[in-house]
């Protein structure tokens, strides 16, 4: 039987393969078919991962039946999932409740991750799996004459945003604004800078004039259908929440 590591291999080395894959794509501005297989197999591997350390630790820790349908618990919240981890995991709450404790951190509830993951393996929503949007992003980088940059993407607005008028920064979806080294934002009776640079809230870019160079770059990407979530950006998330459970998970067993 495969372990747990081998899965999560099997998922890293599927991950190396999709960048090729997944640039592919975007390159001809279509879904390659393989895309949302191999997608799907990530997102199984991952999900059994977990599966497998529960049954070992089942065996190890629980009483299961040969009838016993072992997972590892997905819980929707909290007051469920002592139940939840009973039905899946039989006897190891009983006798490690200090272990069961800590598969409780790494529930969706407290993992946005893990939430993903429950969300896109569902088998009730594998119509939702094809990342079959293709999306894109304009991030607009403002560096100063000293080298500090900050960088402005997705859906910000900046300028008036209250209904008297405030000047302030409001965030759609996907919006974000990133400060590197040297990089700062202010708020002022004349608006808001950026660098130094005040926004006009008419272009959403520094005023004319200003002493900054303006960069702007056109991200490309796929995204999980009726989501936000890149897709492989997405994964790449999920590989790395996985993994940090199951250490965390067996370092406490």
């Amino acid at each position: 039987m495969a372990d747990w590591n081998a899965v999560l291999d099997a998922a890293a080395e599927e991950l190396a393969k999709i960048k090729r894959l997944y640039q592919e794509g975007l390159s001809k501005k279509t879904l390659p078919p393989r895309l949302p297989v191999v997608v799907k197999n990530i997102l199984e591997n991952q999900r059994s991962a977990l599966d497998y350390v529960a049954h070992d630790l089942t065996a190890k820790f629980g009483s299961a039946t040969a009838k016993t349908k072992v997972y590892f618990p997905f819980a929707p919240e909290s007051p469920k999932f002592e139940a939840s981890i009973d039905r899946v995991m039989p006897g190891v709450r009983r006798a490690r409740p200090d272990l069961a404790a800590t598969i409780e951190r790494h529930q969706p509830y407290n993992r946005e991750c893990l939430k993903q993951l429950q969300e896109l393996v569902n088998p009730n929503k594998h119509a939702g799996l094809s990342p079959q949007t293709r999306t894109k992003t304009r991030e607009v980088t403002i560096t100063d004459r000293s080298g500090g940059r900050a960088s402005i993407s997705g859906d910000v607005r900046i300028g008036p945003v209250g209904p008297a008028g405030e000047q302030g920064v409001a965030f759609g979806p996907g919006g974000a604004i990133s400060l590197g080294e040297g990089g700062a934002i202010s708020f002022g009776p004349g608006g808001v800078s950026v660098q130094g640079a005040p926004i006009d809230p008419a272009t959403q870019r520094p005023s004319r004039g200003a002493p900054v160079r303006v960069t702007e770059t056109v991200w490309v990407d796929w995204v999980f259908e009726g989501t936000s979530l890149s897709v492989i950006e997405t994964l790449r998330s999920i590989q790395d929440c996985v993994t940090a459970a199951i250490t965390e998970i067996l370092d406490a067993a």
